[in-house]
């Protein structure tokens, strides 16, 4: 979440633990960043790459190396690049993440439930009580964004080595932004971010 990165994420993809990916960064003919193959840090059916700098591009390529893949193919059905944006608060201690699913549940003349789970999601709560006037704007621009029903991709701690497993690419909704310290330059907000499926 650094506004100096850029970033890659596949999700629920179909890859072995021996998957390999590189990323190409293209600015019309010149290759701006190429990252080389890497071993895919596969956590939660996902991988992130993010780089150290922003590095501007108008195209972006992936390769996938997966000879193991027992499958026989690869399915991509989520993916993103793009910059990130970090506040300059951290979000609040009081912030949860749970898991959402269906099922359906055929109960017998005993009362023994058999259970036919059909989907699971994470879902994030993020509480944010601290931030700036100033990031307003970027606030409200994801916001909008996230109304028409695109997805945001959030990554609770960037830095981490567990990052490809947290982070959650979804639909994002919001409550209101509220003044949570008076006159002081201090706002509050809390989100909702659902994994998309």
């Amino acid at each position: 979440m650094n506004s100096a990165s850029r970033n890659s994420r596949f999700g629920r993809e179909t890859r072995s633990a021996s998957a390999q990916w590189s990323v190409r960064i293209w600015r019309g003919a010149t290759l701006a960043h190429e990252s080389g193959l890497l071993a895919a840090d596969m956590r939660e059916d996902q991988t992130v790459m993010m780089l150290d700098a922003a590095t501007p591009g108008d195209r972006v390529t992936i390769l996938i190396a997966d000879a193991q893949n027992p499958d026989g193919f690869l399915s991509i059905p989520l993916a993103y690049a793009g910059p990130l944006w970090q506040p300059q608060r951290n979000m609040a201690w009081s912030s949860g993440d749970s898991t959402k699913s269906g099922a359906d549940t055929i109960t017998s003349l005993s009362g023994v439930e058999y259970v036919t789970l059909r989907w699971q999601r994470r879902v994030l709560r993020i509480e944010h009580q601290s931030l700036g006037t100033e990031e307003l704007p970027q606030i409200r621009a994801m916001l909008a964004l996230g109304r028409t029903g695109a997805n945001i991709l959030f990554l609770p701690d960037p830095g981490a080595g567990t990052r490809s497993g947290d982070a959650v690419f979804g639909r994002i909704e919001a409550g209101e932004i509220a003044s949570s310290a008076g006159a002081a330059n201090r706002r509050a907000l809390t989100l909702t971010i659902r994994e998309r499926l």
